[in-house]
């Protein structure tokens, strides 16, 4: 077997290369915080967890309680009264329609 102590393993290279795959996930669980490969004896390799910032699976709602709202502001309330002559909006100028 291979030499422990607390989160941290010492294994020879033939035994990490038949056990990689269970070392890795203890790192991934954190079980584990360092796995030393040795061969003949002396240290060749330290392999360690990666500390990856964790990413939401959405971006919905990511800005939550960044914006405050003041007190008699109505948000479903239009913001401007009369509709824009803007062709890119629907309504157009009647010049624009018969050129």
């Amino acid at each position: 077997m291979f030499d422990t102590e607390d989160t941290k393993v010492r294994i020879t290279a033939t035994e990490f290369k038949a056990k990689c795959l269970d070392l890795f996930k203890r790192l991934d669980l954190g079980t584990l915080t360092e796995v030393v490969v040795t061969r003949r004896g002396r240290p060749v390799a330290l392999v360690r967890a990666v500390d990856v910032p964790k990413i939401r699976d959405s971006a919905w709602g990511f800005m939550r309680g960044t914006i405050k709202i003041g007190p008699g502001v109505d948000l479903t309330e239009p913001v401007i009264d009369e509709e824009p002559d803007d062709p890119f909006i629907g309504k157009q100028d009647p010049d624009d329609a018969a050129a």
